[in-house]
């Protein structure tokens, strides 16, 4: 029963004072048993997982260079790769919400487009917008055929754009080199033409994004009438990566004069 006198009030509760940094010691907390997690890790794939929320966490406390630490075990274009997302994600969290810096956000770009070429470096060469064109201006700019339907002998222009080609620094700039080629085959998968032009390459002052390929060829005289398949490949020379695409056309029965 309550004994306490008239007009006395029952005492409210106290919450405890908020501790606004509580977070910062949770976070610290599980820095050190990743550390420990890591030190006992069972192979490389559990360490590289381990030592990813390891950088994390440290990012989220602000630990910039801590973060940026190099992942011990992985391949260099995958560092890179890591370094530069935590250097970005510290440069965007001291960004102004209502008036964003556009030179921190020019910024921040810029490294992100180096880390996805370096990342690229890494994956199969890649094949985009495979066309049969009757012209080729500059990269991204053709003019594509109205049907992909050609005759026996018929001469035609094949477009298509390059990624993820390796650019090697050397004193003369970028260097590039690639070599392509070409298998035709019929509706039943038998080849009956193929082509390999010659190596090229390049120098760049800077690290390329606008590779494409433009290259004429006549289909034999003696293609047989219907469906048939193109298959191009083209091999990264400076790291023997292959990438491949493959374009569908039909042959009409008139042989072109």
């Amino acid at each position: 029963s309550d004994h306490r006198a008239d007009g006395e009030q029952s005492p409210e509760p106290v919450a405890p004072t908020p501790r606004p940094n509580d977070w910062r010691g949770a976070v610290e907390a599980a820095i050190e048993n990743l550390r420990a997690r890591i030190e006992n890790a069972d192979d490389q794939d559990e360490s590289y997982r381990l030592q990813l929320k390891l950088r994390l966490l440290q990012a989220a406390l602000g630990r910039r260079d801590e973060s940026m630490d190099p992942i011990t075990g992985i391949d260099p274009a995958l560092q890179d790769y890591w370094s530069t997302q935590f250097f970005v994600y510290s440069l965007l969290e001291d960004l102004s919400v209502e008036k964003p810096s556009a030179g921190q956000l020019a910024e921040a770009r810029d490294h992100v487009l180096h880390a996805a070429v370096r990342l690229g470096e890494r994956c199969e060469v890649t094949i985009k917008n495979l066309a049969f064109v009757t012209s080729v201006q500059s990269w991204g700019v053709y003019t594509p055929f109205d049907k992909y339907e050609f005759s026996p002998g018929q001469k035609v222009l094949l477009y298509a754009e390059v990624e993820n080609l390796e650019a090697v620094a050397s004193p003369k700039g970028y260097h590039t080199a690639w070599r392509c080629s070409y298998e035709i085959f019929d509706e039943e998968g038998r080849r009956i033409a193929d082509y390999e032009y010659p190596s090229a390459e390049e120098f760049c002052r800077g690290r390329r994004r606008d590779f494409f390929i433009s290259c004429q060829f006549a289909l034999p005289e003696s293609i047989s009438t219907g469906k048939h398949t193109l298959r191009l490949t083209v091999v990264d020379v400076n790291s023997d990566r292959i990438g491949r695409a493959s374009i569908d056309f039909r042959v009409k029965g008139t042989a072109s004069p």
